[in-house]
């Protein structure tokens, strides 16, 4: 493991363990906590194998992985609502569905755009901004 790895490693332990889990019952800024929790390992694979944090992959990789977050688990607490509620955890599908609501499908929409970015940026090729799309049109839709 070389040390910047072990930095953002170490990081993310203190984000999810001291941050973002006590964050839980006191705001709804715990869901925006625990995507940078989530968006962090695929930044520690690319500096783990490339050593370079600031290469535009590491970052797209990593924007998809917090992008994603938001529907996702936006999509998990919508169902959860009552068991988060009885629980005491402030989640935005209990304290403001509205926002739950647009916030997944604003970060749906960030997603698709780096879908696009990623190929112009040349981290990967044309055909998974294609492949993506029918994907990413489904979630803007539900």
């Amino acid at each position: 493991v070389n040390g910047l790895t072990a930095i953002l490693g170490a990081t993310n332990l203190v984000l999810y363990t001291l941050i973002y889990t006590p964050m839980k019952r006191m705001s709804i800024l715990n869901t925006w906590v625990g995507s940078v929790v989530g968006a962090i390992p695929p930044l520690m694979g690319w500096v783990g194998c490339t050593g370079d944090i600031l290469a535009p992959g590491a970052w797209i990789m990593s924007g998809m992985l917090y992008a994603w977050q938001f529907p996702h688990f936006n999509a998990l607490s919508w169902n959860l609502r009552p068991d988060y509620s009885r629980a005491g955890y402030r989640m935005m599908a209990v304290t403001n569905p509205g926002l739950c609501r647009r916030t997944a499908l604003r970060y749906t929409g960030v997603l698709m755009g780096l879908s696009y970015l990623a190929p112009a940026l040349d981290v990967t090729n044309w055909w998974f901004a294609l492949a993506s799309t029918p994907l990413n049109a489904y979630f803007l839709y539900l």
